[in-house]
């Protein structure tokens, strides 16, 4: 069996290395001293499925399911 010998650029791999470092050093910093991914409060939701013979009928209610509240225009509105 013959071996194959690569020949690495050390040169490149540091090249595309620095490039990684730098968009990662971004990624920190934007999680870090950006704004907020989400604008909202996350909660859990229980639900009715409305079918007569579900336990939900009876109240017990099917969840939690994570849910978000967010406030658009001043009014509270949720994903739920």
């Amino acid at each position: 069996m013959e071996k194959v010998k690569h020949k690495i650029d050390i040169s490149v791999v540091r090249q595309k290395l620095s490039v990684l470092i730098k968009k990662r050093t971004g990624y920190i910093f934007s999680l870090v001293h950006g704004e907020p991914m989400v604008h909202g409060l996350p909660h859990d939701v229980f639900r009715k499925c409305g079918k007569g013979n579900c336990k939900c009928a009876g109240g017990i209610l099917h969840g939690p399911y994570p849910a978000l509240s967010v406030n658009k225009d001043g009014k509270q509105d949720s994903n739920d």
